[in-house]
């Protein structure tokens, strides 16, 4: 059975919980019994002031422990957890140390460690823009009401979400994302995304953000251009620049 695994994160005790999915749907595997862990060269560790420094971290629980790696060259420092990498890294760099393999996400390094291969299933993407209410002047991201939400799928499907509550609507959002892995939107980051995310908060609207990829096409775009746009990225002139029309809504 074909899989893809759509996102990963990690929980307070270091379990890693992937989102995955197959043929049959969306599920969570949940690996436990990992710690975080970087590298560092035993003649650093050798060093009194990185001993001396390292052995306060132990004591004030953000190292776990530190043994002798398989290459003698080497002592692997296994941390409490994934965010004590960010306190340790900085220090040791500053110091003339180099914490090897200290640059790798937690969750990637998890799969890496597992032998667990990314897949191959084709993942489910949904355009998505949003439309507010603008009777006040100016944006404001999160502070005005959604009124509807334009999607789009990869199969050129094409609705609108309306509801007569912003409440309603929020969550007919996130039922209707259960069945997408991927959601795209343009200035997705700046806005459609955190806009979303806030007024779900307003409303206490939970929608788990966790189990989907969030693109900004706009990001994507202007990467792929090899000069700037004349006129910029708003989507009226994207469009008329690369379709020869302008934005409909």
């Amino acid at each position: 059975m074909s899989y893809k695994i759509i996102n990963g994160y990690y929980s307070q005790d270091n379990s890693v919980h992937l989102i995955v999915r197959n043929d049959k749907g969306k599920f969570i595997k949940t690996i436990k019994h990992h710690m975080p862990y970087i590298y560092i060269k035993k003649s650093d560790y050798d060093n009194p002031i990185i001993k001396r420094k390292l052995d306060d971290w132990k004591e004030n629980n953000i190292i776990k422990k530190v043994i002798q790696d398989t290459n003698p060259e080497f002592k692997k420092i296994y941390l409490t957890n994934p965010k004590q990498v960010y306190e340790v890294r900085p220090w040791l760099e500053t110091h003339n140390v180099t914490p090897f393999e200290a640059d790798i996400p937690y969750v990637r390094r998890i799969l890496i460690d597992n032998l667990i291969n990314i897949g191959t299933k084709k993942l489910r993407k949904l355009f998505i823009d949003i439309e507010t209410d603008d009777s006040r002047h100016g944006i404001e991201v999160g502070r005005d009401r959604i009124l509807t939400i334009g999607l789009e799928d990869e199969n050129n499907k094409k609705w609108f979400l309306k509801a007569t509550t912003e409440i309603e609507l929020l969550k007919k959002f996130g039922d209707t994302i259960k069945d997408y892995d991927v959601l795209i939107a343009w200035y997705g980051k700046r806005f459609d995304f955190p806009y979303i995310e806030t007024r779900c908060r307003v409303n206490n609207v939970w929608i788990d953000w966790r189990h989907y990829q969030r693109i900004d096409f706009y990001i994507i775009y202007r990467k792929s251009r090899q000069q700037d746009l004349s006129g910029g990225y708003n989507l009226d002139n994207v469009g008329k620049n690369e379709l020869g029309t302008r934005k409909i809504v």
